[in-house]
């Protein structure tokens, strides 16, 4: 996993899709950041070329990358998803609710 964070003010937490990771999503973490939010990108391990799984990713491996992502962060986030992020934020709130506090 990789995990970087910017700014103050309520945790967000963006997933990005499959592939290219959430440096694709700079600008808008940015303007999020200069509104007051803190924005964290998370990529999962494996999403990358340069940082492949150590075996197949699953739904239970990925969501749980992204509650201890948050952990990390403070406890609880709004988790912001692009394309399969979007899906990646569902299984996390599915499966990790209290790491959740709400989906955009």
């Amino acid at each position: 996993m990789r995990l970087s964070c910017a700014g103050s003010g309520p945790l967000v937490v963006k997933l990005a899709g499959v592939a290219g990771g959430v440096g694709l999503y700079r600008e808008e973490m940015g303007h999020a950041v200069s509104r007051g939010f803190r924005v964290a990108g998370l990529d999962t391990t494996g999403d990358r070329r340069d940082d492949p799984a150590p075996a197949p990713p699953t739904w239970e491996s990925l969501a749980g990358e992204v509650a201890e992502g948050v952990e990390r962060l403070g406890g609880r986030a709004v988790l912001w998803g692009t394309s399969f992020g979007c899906v990646l934020a569902l299984a996390t709130a599915a499966r990790h609710p209290e790491r959740v506090s709400g989906l955009l």
